[in-house]
């Protein structure tokens, strides 16, 4: 079987929209995976849920006496007879169809449940935005996509996960209430011998219920939780420069977003709190994983390989970890003309070929396509293993 956990709280019109969808999965479909089940986990609220969807599968409802975060997840799991976990949020749902709107079913999800590999704990889905478009260029009016994770860090409202091997590692960490906790889970995943993946054939839709959001809660806790990851698992000698990482990236954040208040509260209960933090230090091949720099090393020498990537090239789009792109293209003798501020769509027809500047696969993906339509030649800065990927202009299997 496989279990929908959804979260919620406060929010019946997400929540029963994501209920409709699930209804709508073909439960024939399913039958090869032992049916699907959905399990509602309410964070301290009053909601209420029908017993069975539309489409025959049964529906639980768990109460939380108060808003516990995340950790609700794990309640979820907990209760889970799936062996796999489709991890989501109340405002986001599974679709099939093209740009993540409405359309008919193609089983993707089932497709991906199924041809799993053994060593894959966790699978991240392509998670698109409807209510944020693209506003002009050769993909104006189509959704954006999520912006969040790492070649081996998926986005938290649209994931596979295996139950047992969730469970085993110990679920989400509570303390962390939202945000970064995916990082937190991932790097404890990584440390049990375990990979994550994502398959683009696992498609979400993220309505992204702006009710509730306060960004100088989100930077508060994206600092502090930010920080709390980079001080349990980075090696030694990197430990003290990725946790100024965090901060520099997350001072960017609260600078744009008018959070700043939120920010400086965070670093106050980082720094309070970061001797407690128990360490689990990764190796550096683990932690290059972590990051992204080891993907971004395996696609910078297949571009390489194919003849794709030359001597030199142009970085564009930077965003989340672009060092690791540019230490990738820098330990393989490809120089890289970087003024900081390159687009994708902005240089049709140059001779130098672009590698996008980000390991979040939303934006990476976004810049792939813009970068198709607009006849440039742009490369992508990491490939998922064993499906097909972006390489150059066209797909190729690796």
């Amino acid at each position: 079987m496989i279990s929908f956990v959804l979260p919620t709280r406060e929010r019946p019109g997400a929540r029963a929209r994501t209920l409709r969808s699930l209804g709508g999965r073909d439960p024939e479909r399913y039958a090869c995976l032992g049916g699907g089940e959905v399990i509602v986990v309410d964070n301290g609220g009053d909601a209420n849920v029908p017993y069975r969807l539309s489409n025959g599968f049964g529906v639980r409802l768990i109460r939380e006496r108060e808003n516990v975060g995340t950790a609700a997840r794990n309640t979820g799991a907990r209760s889970a007879v799936g062996a796999w976990l489709v991890m989501l949020d109340d405002d986001s749902e599974p679709v099939e169809a093209e740009g993540g709107g409405a359309g008919p079913e193609q089983h993707g999800l089932v497709d991906v449940v199924m041809d799993a590999p053994a060593d894959v704990a966790a699978i991240g889905a392509e998670i698109f935005l409807p209510s944020s478009l693209h506003g002009d260029g050769p993909l104006a009016g189509r959704p954006r996509r999520e912006a969040g994770g790492r070649p081996e860090v998926f986005v938290g409202c649209g994931a596979l996960i295996r139950r047992d091997v969730f469970l085993e590692v110990g679920g989400y960490d509570a303390g962390f209430g939202y945000y970064a906790e995916e990082y937190d889970l991932c790097a404890r995943l990584l440390l049990g011998g375990w990979r994550v993946t994502h398959d683009r054939r696992f498609r979400v839709a993220h309505h992204k219920v702006e009710h509730g959001r306060d960004m100088d809660r989100i930077v508060r806790m994206l600092v502090r939780n930010g920080g709390w990851v980079a001080a349990r698992y980075t090696p030694e000698s990197r430990r003290e420069e990725a946790v100024r990482g965090v901060m520099d990236r997350c001072a960017f954040i609260a600078e744009k977003e008018g959070a700043l208040a939120g920010y400086e509260r965070g670093v106050r209960e980082l720094e309070a709190s970061l001797d407690a933090q128990v360490r689990t230090p990764m190796t550096v091949a683990q932690h290059d994983r972590f990051t992204g720099l080891a993907a971004a090393r395996r696609a910078v020498a297949l571009h390489r390989e194919r003849g794709t990537l030359g001597d030199t090239a142009r970085l564009v789009d930077a965003g989340k970890h672009a060092w690791c792109v540019r230490t990738a293209l820098q330990e393989a003798g490809v120089a890289v003309i970087d003024d900081g501020d390159a687009r994708v769509g902005g240089n049709a027809g140059a001779d130098v070929p672009g590698v996008v500047g980000t390991l979040s696969p939303g934006p990476m993906w976004d810049a792939l396509d813009i970068g198709a339509a607009s006849g440039e030649t742009v490369l992508a800065p990491w490939i998922s293993d064993g499906s097909e990927a972006e390489c150059g202009s066209g797909r190729v299997r690796v």
